[in-house]
């Protein structure tokens, strides 16, 4: 009588970290609420439905969203105007930045959304751009920014001033996307737009 022999082979599926591709899990905002961000390469760009984008991985080694000492450029004082200060901050971009808004609180809500449609589509195809916008904050009317250079990476940046009217100080931060907070409702002085794992803030001029 011949013997069968029955040969079992096992599949063994090796399972790894996951590769993220647009989807992350880290929660950081410079305003109230929190938003999920999304990490992805300088070729590859998604969302996590209409929330978050991002800007690529730095090819220099760097922390993402850190901003190193030599960064940043102080100008003397009188020349720290708001505008002029980030046209200046990103004339180093290979592309002209697009122009998405200057918003201000007389400004109806309907600009508001177009310039933060602006804002989110240029993160998403990665192209320079700048949105600038004004709020109250506790009674004192203060200027912010969000814009992004294009040069050996992709960079977003945040800007602020300590005060619209006679601006002092002006900053800026390294983000590694952009992204919505909760429960967030675009209208005069409310862009919903935040800046995700921002870095050390550099003063730019005083």
């Amino acid at each position: 009588m011949r013997r069968r022999c029955l040969a079992f082979v096992i599949v063994v599926v090796a399972c790894g970290d996951d590769i993220e591709e647009g989807v992350g899990q880290d929660e950081s905002s410079t305003g109230t609420g929190s938003s999920t961000s999304d990490t992805s390469t300088p070729t590859t760009m998604s969302t996590s439905g209409a929330e978050t984008t991002s800007a690529g991985g730095s090819s220099s080694g760097e922390e993402p969203g850190s901003t190193s000492a030599d960064e940043s450029t102080t100008a003397t004082a009188g020349d720290c105007a708001f505008a002029p200060t980030i046209d200046a901050a990103l004339e180093k971009s290979t592309r002209e930045p697009i122009d998405c808004g200057a918003l201000t609180l007389d400004d109806d809500a309907a600009l508001w959304q177009d310039a933060r449609d602006c804002a989110r589509e240029a993160t998403l195809d990665q192209v320079s751009y700048k949105v600038l916008w004004q709020y109250d904050d506790a009674g004192t009317l203060r200027d912010a920014a969000i814009a992004s250079e294009i040069g050996e990476v992709y960079a977003i940046y945040r800007f602020d001033d300590d005060a619209a009217v006679g601006t002092t100080s002006i900053t800026r931060a390294t983000c590694t996307g952009i992204g919505t907070p909760e429960r967030c409702t675009v209208a005069p002085g409310e862009i919903c737009i935040e800046c995700i794992r921002p870095g050390e803030p550099a003063e730019l001029c005083d």
